[in-house]
């Protein structure tokens, strides 16, 4: 059979095919790879053998044979391993290796042709096949020509022939596909012609070569083009129809579908193939489409389909659709229609149908409906869709564009319920069967992929119904494939935005009765999910009808229920499972109603909710009773949605928005109720619900749950509803369902305890009954089942039910007064919380079984509106895991102390409650909490947690601060902190202390009343703590803390922390907007036309949000012509002003930070120019911060209203919905605004008057002032009148303010508007502007402006009357602020008593009272009571203008002084401080440091007796706090002109004089009496001085009986006052000198004879001598110099030269003298030498102090004229020191010509103290030579002199004797032998002698030293010269000398 078309071929080719061939090659050369260079040189070495062989081939010398065998054997192997690795052969690699590519392609050809002519014939075609293989496989025959036609790939013949070599591979045996075995021999051919075993290759690389091939063939469009004509190409497509002979008919056996592989790679060969329209018109001509449909055809007409049919089926249509999608791309439809005309989607679907459905068919199945699927998407265009004109139409690779094979889907998956196509002939019904769920879903998971892939895919495909069909058929499907047709519908309606009303008509048929009760169910479900997404589907199927269909439901299941029971009342519940059987099996439908009546009801409710024209149009269509529906269990909870869903959406106000209805009258709500469209008035709804609630049995939890629940639900959509729930006893019904609960607690112990004892007599019970007979046994369960069903009628009681009821009741509480005032006020004027109280404890919630805890957090719950936190304070388990034990666990201490458990709990609490979103709506259930907690004190856990879940709510924000401190909290919590009587607290007389508080639960009460207490203290709460000090009760009850807060720490906190002024807090939080909006000024115009206007305002700012700006005032008329706008910035936190919106004024001179109160002043200057010229200043604080440019406003339309606000009004709603949450949270203090401008002095006193003064400035303001603001003004006051002439500005307006009214300053007229918090008139009777006293007519106004919101009068209307019916006498409160009254502590003591109450604490405090603290040995150590007592006292004075007075004129400094004098010995360091500061010491800048309170700085620091038993820090800090306040402060100036009338110096003489301080305090108190000396040198102080001085000097009587009794030192011996005569040679021997005469010392620090035992006012003189000397004697102090001489007569020094004076005293005078008579001039001069006898004196007193050097350093200075403050005090007596300082002073004036102030007569008194010392040389001479037997100190050569009594020659004290023994002792003879007695009194005359010798010897050395000095001044100096020649010195000269030559 193979000579028939391999012999009709050609061995030659054509000249022209060649050339072809070889131009192909040309064209398609590729670029060489890149080689090495030893691999190109091993290649062209290679090529040359092949060039060499190639020739022997074609050589024709040789044998045919020969060349034959060459070619096959050599060539061609060598040629394949040579270039069988480049991907295109090209002619010039061809050409490197082969001479002659003609005749290498010929010679291939004829090889090819030669080798299959070689096989045999034969008459079995698998045979022939198998024989064509082993050739081709065997390489030493045809294999390697196969592959050089591979690579050469050319040849027009050879196609043809390949092909057919291919489709002869299909009828290969399956043995030939088993790997190639090198034992296997062909039998088939004798055994010398087999090739051998290892030359053969795989069938799989053959066949790979031959697909080669033919790819290459069929993408060549040269040989395309000749396939085509040859119509060989039909021949490849043939190959996909061909079966193995061997197989026709046969079934599947092992190995028989392997020819598969042979259709795969022809497959592939035809996918290869670029489609294009020659190709399309070709298999157009040869109906290809039906020959490849037609194999489909005759698969579905025999038996079930094997997986050959499958495999076949799968491969053609692959085939297929690469057919139709490459005819696509071009265009080309011809193939579409015969694929159609051949009936192709017919046969795919029942393809997909068709049984049988194993793994491998669905596999194949799945591949096949893949290729549906891709189908779909080419086709051509189809025109516009069915759907309306606007629907998007695009195209692209996701749009439907084949119909038919989109149906063909739909097809198979309605399969075999709906057939869209007839059977093929010859369908089996074997095959009608349904669908398996898993294939039939994934059809539909690929039909919603279709119509989903692109949006205009529905409307494409809406023409054959697709949609709606699979909706009709819906309950005939699974439900998961119900659920995938829904989404479907949810899809098309939702993301398409399209309403199929084709679909949805069909979708209601479903409701009808036929369907069954899942399909409803998950209709509505979809229906629902549809309605939640988008609210306009309610109006779409309230169009379509669906709500007649609902309502025709429930009266036709309300009809069968009612037939079955009959009317029934609300007192017996019913069930459905005990009606009448067999009326209930007719009613099929009603069952499968109520099995899934629950989403229907669900359903209906969403279809109302929110559409009115939807529940209008149920009531109308439904005729029943929705209350008939609540007497069954099955039905009631959907009734009752119902019945809410009609109540809500059939109100008047439904619609409308929404908001707050706080301030809408009951005549309102009726009012406008009358006009509700509803066909029943909603009161009388609501009011049935209630009766309904109220005749349920006590049992009936649940239901009363639900009711309570709906009616929450009713309130939240219904706001106006609340007060037909007030009218129609609501309130009563609550409380009573609490009643109604008494001893459920017990009745649910009882319960279990019976169930218990049930359940063990259970057992006995079934023994018993399986031991009786049969009928009795089924008589029991009989019974028993009935007993069961009844018991099912009734809830059983529990725990959990009866705390969701407690929730449920206190939610409906808290919603039905939230927001609404008149019930809030209703209920606790009516009802009240202690008829809750009450309740609560009759239910025993509270008891040992009760849910304390729940309760608990449902009255937290309540109290702030979020009942989400019932279970705040049950330990979870989570929170009961117990922590392993270690050394730093917590220690569990007895009376409650925390565990680990309840620390997590409180964390919890603190996280949850002390949020700043947590707000206090019901702060009066805070007393309930409180009361009832009293109940459970014993569980100290408990008792904890309800404490901090108070303190995280009050810590939460301002609001909740403010309201618990408003409804009475503090006091509840300052009578558990400290009882009047222990029995308070839980001490009973015969009972434990378990129930007192513990420590911990202390802690948090004192921090929770220290929070309350920031917003003010009330008069009664401040009696109560006072009352606590009475008796024994002032003592806390005992407790083991050392931090319990005493009740003084209490009072001192709440004074200082109290200060709060009256404010209105804007939280944008709960709401996102809350201001203050005032909505004319009346005829009042703005902006004012003159110099401009001030804003004024005191404000803080709590939190600052960052995306929002704060705004503090806006002002803008009806068209924003006039427009302002002042704020805070978000980011920068600095002020704006924005008149002009382009161009914002901005102050970045200061930035607003958070906690702070600021008083704020705008003061907009209109400039005179322009409007664009005006400036606007700011001042913070009084004090001037910035002025920038800003444009004044422009003037509105005459008609214009011009409104205000403050703070942020609320945004539109389409504004509001895109804002983040706002935060933002500050206080607003008093606030002005003025149309004028105000003077900066006048702003800085409206600061000064503090944010607390709440008036317009019309009083005269000085008397508003406390200390330091009066203290600040005057300053400023004293500046402004110095400099009021010479200053430009003028401060008539201040200084009129300050002195008398400021009203003339600032006119009431002129203020536009001024509010305050006190002026609200919605905060109740008693609060507000209600609270000051109003007239009946007042107060109507009052309240019927009230019902128009909250509401704040504006001040600056004259009258409250007036105000009300102005309308700028009002403005409104929006977005509910808080409206605050803190009463300060400070301002509530002045109301019970003032001054006078802080007194008495003074006074009580003593040592070991309360206020003490104990160490660790229990001893009290520090006396605090006094310091707190007093700090009380002062801080009520210190800020408040009212406690200052009272304290001045009721004398309380006086008493303050008197208490503290007699508690002195408490004073501490720390109320010396504490004082200071009150007084005005700024302690970290003490230079900043002025006395403010001149009256306590009088009292009691300059009290010396306060402070003189002191201790010494105290008594050092008192005196230094002088130089604080007179040197070191930069006011000093003004602090000593305020201390000017307090005779400071008279004070601390007298001081002094009183009470000598000791030593160590000495160098303090002189520095402070000097500063204050300095301070105030005036005549009244030199004179206290000065008189100081005199009286404190040495009194003579007192000095000797000083010295008389006490030893004197070897400082000062006694001596003669009388000169002793020197002895002469012409006198008689002078007589012996007294015994008694003490040879004295030369003193040259005349400070150091002030001994420790020196008389008090010797100490006293000296000191203050010595300051008076430093002060006078300083070279600054000249104006001072000349004052005091003035003041004080010249006589004055003389006083201190008499005979008892001090030496220091006498020194420091005669320098003061010295230093007046060089500085005064010869007028003082003479008077002194004349009028006073000045020098007389001087030379009659002072040579008695002979022995000071520092005298005669003196008398030199003003002998010599030299200043003695040249000289210093201590300076050296020496020669050179003398010559250095006198000389050189002297030699200066001389040089200088200088008229010196030579005094001669002081020379007088040198050479008088120079002769009294001679004397005393010459009289201790002569006491010396009779002690020690010889003159002059020297041993005589007579005989010893008498030896006298020691005692009678010199007063020597022992000790000094012995002393001198010690040191020196007396050498004696051997044969000299005395008595003790003797020997003892010749060693002290020794030491005396010794002593006197050294005496004498310092005496004569100053008298030399001035000798000298004297004779060098006599030959240097002419004036000394002149003096000394003065004749009454020739005495005194003649003596001394005589006396030099005698010593």
């Amino acid at each position: 059979m193979w000579k028939s078309w391999v012999g009709r071929l050609k061995t030659q080719q054509d000249d022209e095919d060649l050339a072809g061939i070889q131009s192909m090659h040309e064209a398609s050369e590729p670029s060489s790879p890149v080689m090495s260079v030893e691999a190109i040189a091993r290649r062209q070495q290679e090529q040359a053998a092949l060039k060499q062989l190639f020739k022997q081939s074609i050589d024709p010398l040789r044998d045919e044979k020969e060349r034959t065998q060459i070619f096959l054997v050599q060539v061609l192997p060598k040629f394949c391993d040579l270039y069988g690795n480049t991907l295109v052969l090209s002619a010039k690699e061809v050409s490197e290796s082969v001479a002659d590519f003609r005749a290498l392609t010929i010679m291939v050809t004829k090889q090819f042709i030669y080798g299959i002519r070689k096989v045999p014939e034969t008459q079995n075609k698998a045979q022939a096949s198998k024989e064509i293989m082993r050739m081709l496989r065997s390489k030493s025959q045809m294999y390697y020509t196969l592959r050089m036609i591979d690579m050469i790939c050319r040849g027009p013949k050879v196609p043809s022939v390949l092909v057919k070599l291919f489709r002869s591979f299909i009828d290969l045996p399956p043995s030939e596909y088993d790997p190639a075995i090198p034992q296997l021999v062909d039998v088939s051919v004798p055994d010398e012609n087999a090739p051998p075993p290892e030359e053969l290759v795989s069938v799989k690389e053959v066949g790979d070569v031959v697909a080669g091939i033919l790819k290459k063939f069929v993408q060549k469009q040269l040989i395309l083009r000749r396939l085509v004509v040859e119509d060989t190409f039909f021949m490849i497509i043939r190959i996909m129809l061909a079966r193995p002979t061997s197989v026709e008919g046969e079934g599947e056996k092992e190995g028989e579908l392997r020819y598969l592989v042979w259709k795969q790679r022809t497959y592939e060969v035809l996918t290869a193939l670029e489609m294009d329209a020659e190709v399309v018109n070709y298999l157009h001509s040869k109906n290809a489409m039906n020959i490849l449909v037609q194999p489909w055809k005759e698969a579905l007409g025999r038996a079930p389909l094997n997986k050959r049919d499958y495999q076949e089926a799968l491969l053609t249509a692959q085939l297929v659709l690469h057919l139709l999608k490459g005819s696509a791309r071009d265009s080309l439809y011809a193939l579409f229609y015969d694929f159609k005309e051949a009936n192709g989607y017919e046969s795919l679907s029942y393809l997909l149908t068709s049984q049988p459905f194993d793994e491998d068919a669905i596999k194949v199945k799945e591949e096949l409906l893949a290729l549906v699927e891709e189908l779909v998407y080419y086709g051509k265009d189809d025109p516009k869709p069915v759907a309306s004109e606007g629907t998007p139409y695009q195209h692209d690779d996701t749009t439907v564009r084949n119909l038919d094979a989109f149906q063909c889907l739909m097809a198979s998956f309605l399969y075999p319920t709906s057939s869209v196509y007839p059977p093929p002939p010859g369908f089996s019904l074997y095959n009608v069967k349904q669908t398996p769920l898993a294939f039939r879903t994934r059809i539909l998971a690929t039909v919603e992929a279709v119509i989903q892939k692109h949006p205009i895919n529905y409307f494409l495909i809406e023409r054959v119904n697709s949609v709606p069909m699979l909706i009709e058929k819906l309950d005939s499907y699974d439900a998961e494939i119900q659920k995938q047709v829904m989404i479907l519908l949810v899809y098309v309606m939702t993301t398409l935005n399209y309403v199929p009303f084709r679909e949805l008509a069909v979708l209601s048929l479903h409701f009808q009765g036929t369907s069954s009760g899942h399909t409803t169910a998950l209709v509505c479900e979809t229906i629902t999910v549809l309605l939640r997404r988008s609210p306009k589907f309610k109006d779409v199927f309230r169009e379509v009808g669906l709500l007649n269909v609902f309502s025709t439901l429930l009266c036709e299941l309300a009809e069968t229920l009612q037939d079955g029971v009959g009317n029934v009342q609300f007192v017996r519940r019913i069930s459905v499972s005990n009606l009448d059987r067999a009326k209930m099996e007719k009613k099929r439908f009603a069952q499968e109603v109520l099995k899934n009546y629950d989403i229907i009801i669900e359903c209906l409710v969403e279809l109302m909710t929110g559409s009115r024209m939807n529940a209008n149009m149920f009531r109308k269509s439904y005729r029943g009773n929705l209350f008939d529906l609540m007497h069954y269990d099955e039905t009631r909870y959907g009734a009752l949605n119902l019945f809410e869903t009609l109540v809500i959406e059939g109100s008047s106000l439904n619609g409308l928005p929404r908001t707050s209805t706080s301030s809408i009258s009951p005549s309102r709500n009726s009012s406008v109720s009358n006009r509700s469209s509803s066909p029943v008035e909603s009161g009388f709804q609501f009011g049935r619900l209630i009766e309904i609630v109220q005749s349920l049995s006590r049992q009936d939890l649940t239901m009363k749950i639900q009711i309570l629940r709906s009616m929450k639900r009713i309130f939240v959509a219904c706001p106006e509803l609340k007060d037909v729930f007030r009218h129609t006893g609501g309130y009563v019904c609550l409380v009573s369902m609490l009643v109604g609960l008494e001893g459920v607690y017990e009745s649910i112990v009882a319960e279990e305890k019976q169930r218990r004892n049930s359940q063990s007599t259970e057992k006995e019970r079934k023994e018993e009954v399986e031991a009786e007979e049969k009928e009795k046994v089924e008589m029991e369960k009989g019974k028993e089942a009935e007993k069961a069903k009844m018991a099912e009628l009734e809830d059983e009681l529990s725990k959990d039910q009866t705390i969701e009821l407690l929730r449920a009741v206190f939610s409906v509480l808290a919603e039905s007064m939230s927001n609404h005032e008149f019930n809030r006020r209703f209920f606790t004027d009516h009802i009240g919380f202690q008829s809750v109280e009450d309740a609560l404890r009759l239910t025993d919630v509270l008891g040992v079984h009760g849910s304390r805890e729940y309760i608990f957090g449902i009255l937290f719950g309540f109290a702030i509106g979020n009942d989400g936190i019932y279970d705040l304070f049950v330990e979870g388990p989570e929170d009961a895991t117990q922590e392993p034990k270690s050394e730093k666990a917590p220690v569990i201490v007895t009376n409650g102390a925390r565990s680990t458990a309840a620390s997590k709990v409180i964390k919890r609490i603190e996280v949850v409650l002390k949020d700043p979103s947590v707000i206090l709506h019901n702060p009066q259930a805070v007393l309930a909490i409180l009361k009832l907690q009293d109940v459970v004190r014993h569980d100290h856990n408990l008792s904890l947690n309800i404490y901090t879940a108070l303190l995280s709510i009050a810590w939460a924000n301002r609001r909740n601060q403010v309201y618990l401190n408003q409804n009475g909290v503090l006091m509840a919590i300052l009578e558990r902190l400290y009882p009047k009587r222990l029995t308070e607290i839980g001490y009973e007389v015969d009972g434990t202390e378990a129930d007192r508080p513990n420590a911990a639960e202390l802690e948090v009460l004192n921090k929770i009343s220290k929070r309350i207490m920031m917003m003010g203290v009330s008069s009664c709460e401040l009696r109560y703590l006072f009352e606590c000090f009475q008796g024994d009760h002032a003592e806390l009850a005992p407790i083991d803390d050392r931090k319990a807060t005493t009740l003084m720490d209490m009072l001192l906190y709440g004074i200082s922390h109290s200060r709060w002024p009256n404010f209105v807090q804007f939280d944008m939080g709960p709401y996102g907007h809350s201001s203050l909006e005032m909505t004319t000024f009346g005829a009042r115009p703005f902006p004012p036309s003159n110099n401009g206007y001030t804003f004024m305002t005191w404000f803080q700012v709590e939190r600052f949000d960052e995306n929002h700006n704060l705004g503090l005032l806006g002002v803008h008329d009806e068209e924003k012509k006039c427009q302002l706008s002042v704020f805070i910035d978000a980011q920068t936190r600095r002020l704006n002003v924005q008149t002009n919106p382009k161009y914002p004024a901005k102050f970045d001179a200061f930035e607003f930070q958070s906690g702070y109160w600021y008083h704020l002043a705008l003061v907009h200057h209109k400039s005179r120019l322009s409007i664009t010229a005006s400036t606007i200043s700011m001042y913070v604080n009084g004090s001037f911060v910035e002025q920038v440019r800003c444009a004044y406003l422009s003037q509105p339309a005459p008609n214009n209203r011009v409104k205000a606000f403050l703070g942020t009004p609320p945004e539109p709603e389409a504004m509001a919905s895109t804002q983040p949450s706002n935060n933002l949270a500050w206080d607003l203090g008093p606030c002005y605004l003025m149309e004028d401008v105000v003077d900066p002095d006048v702003i800085n006193l409206l600061f000064n008057l503090g944010a607390r003064y709440r008036s317009l400035f019309q009083d005269s303001l000085r008397q508003f002032q406390t200390y330091e603001t009066s203290t600040i003004l005057y300053m400023s006051l004293r500046a402004i009148t110095k400099g009021f002439d010479k200053s430009q500005d003028d401060h008539t307006t201040f200084v009129n303010a300050m002195r008398g009214t400021g009203g003339a300053s600032l006119p009431e007229e002129k203020i536009l508007f001024a509010f305050f918090a006190g002026s609200t008139l919605t905060e109740g009777t008693n609060s507000g502007i209600a609270a000051t006293g109003l007239s009946d007519s007042a107060l109507h106004m009052l309240g019927l402006a009230a019902l128009h919101g909250k509401m704040i009068l504006n001040a600056a209307v004259p009258k409250i009357e007036a105000a009300l019916s102005a309308p700028e006498g009002t403005a409104t409160l929006m977005g509910d602020p808080v409206v605050a009254y803190p009463s300060g502590l400070d301002d509530s003591i002045w109301k019970i008593g003032g001054c006078a109450v802080a007194l008495k604490l003074v006074e009580r405090a003593e040592v070991g009272a309360v206020g003490c603290w104990l160490d660790d040995g229990g001893v009290c150590v520090t006396p605090l009571s006094l310091h707190k007592a007093v700090a009380i006292l002062f801080e009520l004075v210190r800020y408040s203008w009212r406690n200052s007075e009272d304290m001045e004129r009721n004398h309380g400094y006086e008493l303050l002084a008197y208490l503290l004098k007699q508690k002195r010995n408490m004073i501490t360091i720390d109320l010396l401080n504490l004082m200071l500061v009150f007084i005005g010491k700024d302690p970290e800048f003490p230079e900043e440091s002025v006395i403010n309170n001149p009256f306590a700085y009088r009292y009691l620091l300059m009290n010396f007796d306060i402070w003189k038993r002191t201790d010494i820090e105290v008594q050092r800090a008192h005196l230094e706090q002088f130089l604080v306040f007179i040197q070191l402060s930069k006011k000093k100036a003004f602090n000593v002109k305020r201390l000017l009338k307090m005779h400071l110096v008279k004070k601390m003489l007298l001081a002094l004089r009183v009470n000598v301080p000791p030593k160590e305090l000495i160098p303090s108190f002189i520095a402070a009496l000097r500063a204050a000396t300095l301070a105030n040198w005036s005549v009244e102080t030199i004179r206290a001085i000065a008189t100081f001085l005199a009286s404190t000097m040495a009194k003579p009587s007192a000095y000797r009986k000083h010295e008389s009794s006490h030893s004197r030192p070897p400082l000062f011996r006694k001596r003669s006052s009388t000169a002793i005569p020197l002895q002469t040679e012409d006198s008689a021997p002078e007589a012996k000198p007294n015994a008694a005469d003490v040879v004295p010392v030369i003193v040259t620090d005349a400070k150091t004879t002030q001994t420790e035992n020196a008389p008090k006012h010797v100490v006293l003189c000296n000191m203050v001598m010595e300051m008076l000397h430093d002060i006078l004697c300083d070279k600054a102090n000249s104006s001072l110099v000349s004052k005091f001489a003035n003041t004080i007569t010249n006589k004055w020094p003389l006083l201190f030269f008499s005979e008892d004076s001090n030496p220091y005293a006498v020194v420091l005078a005669s320098r003061i003298l010295a230093h007046l008579i060089a500085s005064q001039g010869s007028m003082y001069i003479s008077k002194f030498r004349v009028a006073s006898e000045g020098f007389m004196v001087m030379r009659r007193l002072l040579p008695r102090y002979w022995y000071l050097t520092q005298l005669y350093g003196t008398l030199l200075a003003i002998m010599l004229g030299v200043d003695i403050v040249n000289i210093p005090l201590d300076a050296n007596f020496d020669l050179f020191t003398l010559l250095t300082i006198y000389k050189k002073e002297n030699n200066k004036k001389e040089n200088t010509s200088q008229q010196g102030l030579i005094l001669p007569e002081i020379m007088p008194i040198i050479l008088a103290l120079v002769k009294e010392a001679i004397n005393v040389v010459v009289q201790q001479s002569e006491i010396s030579k009779k002690l020690g037997g010889g003159g002059g100190g020297g041993v005589t050569n007579g005989p010893p002199a008498p030896r006298e009594s020691l005692s009678s020659v010199v007063s020597v004290p022992v000790t000094d004797i012995d002393e001198q023994k010690k040191q020196r002792r007396r050498s004696k003879s051997m044969g000299d032998v005395d008595t003790p007695e003797e020997v003892r009194k010749l060693s002290a005359e020794n030491i005396v002698v010794e002593n006197i010798k050294q005496r004498i010897a310092k005496i004569a050395h100053v008298e030399q030293t001035l000798i000298h000095f004297f004779s060098d001044m006599y030959t240097h100096s002419s004036d000394f010269k002149d003096i000394c020649c003065k004749p009454e010195l020739g005495d005194s000269c003649n003596y001394i000398r005589r006396a030099r030559k005698l010593g």
